[in-house]
Parts: C-alpha cells; structure tokens; sequence
C-alpha cells in the first residue's frame, strides 16, 4: 500500500489539532499553579486577620503588574488579584 500524503489542508488541521493539544496542556498547568497560589494566599490571609493587617497590599500588587512585559499579562494579574480579593471575606 502507499503512504498516505496529506494535503496542505489536511497538514495544517492536524498542526491545529496538535497546537491545541499543548494548549490543553499549559492550561492544565495554570490550573494547577492557580490552585497552589490560592492555598498560599489564603494563608497569608490568616495570618493577615490574626495580625490585625488589611487583607490588600495595593503597593505590591503595582509593584508585580509592573514588572509585567505586556499589557494582556498585567489584565490577567489584575483579574487573578480580584479573585483573590473576592474571596477574603470568606476567611
């Protein structure tokens, strides 16, 4: 039997299929980062509320955004700080 040849399209909804593939990937690990920074942070709030300190660091979080190269990375911080934020009063 031949090999099969794959058409130009063929070729470029497999490399679709597999960039995608890796996306899944990076975002599996995201999650996962995202989890392990939401246990840190909730920590950090305990200790915060047993201190008596405000549960925000404004000056910090400035500081983080800008470090950030691009501005798409310092929205995706923003909004990762405003969930973070969302869930204090539930401590």
């Amino acid at each position: 039997m031949p090999p099969s040849i794959l058409t130009p399209e063929e070729l470029e909804r497999l490399q679709i299929q597999t960039l995608r593939r890796n996306v899944d990937d990076c975002d599996e690990q995201i999650i996962r980062l995202l989890a392990q920074r939401k246990q840190f942070t909730d920590i950090i709030q305990q200790k915060k509320r047993k201190l008596g300190d405000p549960p925000t660091d404004p000056a910090r979080e400035a500081a983080i955004l800008s470090k950030l190269p691009s501005p798409w990375l310092r929205g995706i911080f923003a909004a990762i700080f405003a969930a973070s934020k969302e869930g204090y009063t539930g401590l």
